[in-house]
């Protein structure tokens, strides 16, 4: 977002975001500790949020056997000089790896498409949540969109595979299609006094 922010054509554009999965979350806790980096961004696009104790719970795992071995990392960073003591803002642990923690402070419109039968996280739990706490701190909520897919959804939903990378093939005709019209009514909603960028982030 620096990047944008202080690029000479950039700055004054319209920002589109679509981060996901690990980046996701660590845009939205970006966007919550300082929401003025993303002043100009009027929409996003995500799939692949998650809540770490969803996840490792399909690993029959919960917080009490992960949070030791995330304290135990933080202190090696900190000893390492790589993290400081003390800051409330870093605090390895399953509760706090969580979309939800953040996803209330996202004022613009979100386009949420979750690949509802990835065996690795239980999305059908998962990202009903998340997509719940989208907008959840303003008297009006953005025009949100939520929407599953997978193999067994309806077109343009449906996917070839089940696997969370499968993601939202946004480069399908299907899936640019939905992307390319939330955006656009996300522009037209913003006004068309601004040209447009987007911002693509992965984290696969």
């Amino acid at each position: 977002m620096d990047f944008v922010n202080h690029h000479d054509t950039l700055k004054d554009c319209k920002v589109f975001l679509l981060p996901f999965c690990a980046s996701g979350l660590s845009f939205l806790k970006a966007n919550s500790l300082y929401p003025d980096k993303f002043k100009n961004v009027i929409a996003w696009a995500t799939t692949n949020l998650f809540q770490l104790k969803h996840m490792i719970g399909t690993m029959k795992l919960d917080a009490s056997a992960v949070n030791p071995v995330f304290a135990t990392k933080q202190a090696q960073y900190i000893e390492q000089g790589l993290l400081k003591a003390n800051d409330p803002d870093v605090n390895f642990s399953v509760e706090r790896i969580s979309a939800t923690m953040y996803a209330k402070d996202v004022k613009v419109p979100v386009l949420f498409c979750d690949p509802i039968n990835d065996p690795i996280d239980n999305h059908k739990v998962d990202a009903a949540e998340i997509f719940a706490e989208f907008g959840k701190t303003l008297r009006k909520k953005p025009a949100n969109e939520f929407h599953c897919i997978g193999t067994d959804q309806p077109p343009p939903f449906k996917t070839i595979g089940d696997n969370r990378s499968e993601g939202f093939n946004l480069k399908s005709e299907a899936g640019s299609k939905v992307l390319l019209e939330f955006f656009r009514k996300c522009a037209d909603s913003a006004g068309k006094t601004q040209p447009v960028s987007s911002q693509c982030c992965s984290c696969c």
